[in-house]
């Protein structure tokens, strides 16, 4: 494990253990973690037409062949 790996492991499981001052660090970390996470889920929702078409009908031709390809 790296040094930072190790920190947020010790910070997390003090938070868990009821420290108040890990908690008050751990906060703001999982806060900005949640928007960015959420902002990227949105950036997803907002694909052009064109290209949600074309995804389709990737899984469609996938779906076809993986039925051709059990048989």
């Amino acid at each position: 494990m790296n040094k930072l790996t190790l920190i947020l492991l010790t910070l997390v499981n003090k938070a868990a253990s009821g420290d108040l001052r890990a908690v008050s660090v751990l906060q703001p970390m999982l806060d900005s973690m949640e928007k960015e996470i959420s902002e990227k889920a949105q950036l997803s929702d907002e694909l052009p037409a064109c290209d949600k078409e074309i995804l389709e009908e990737y899984v469609r031709r996938t779906k076809s062949t993986s039925c051709r390809s059990s048989q």
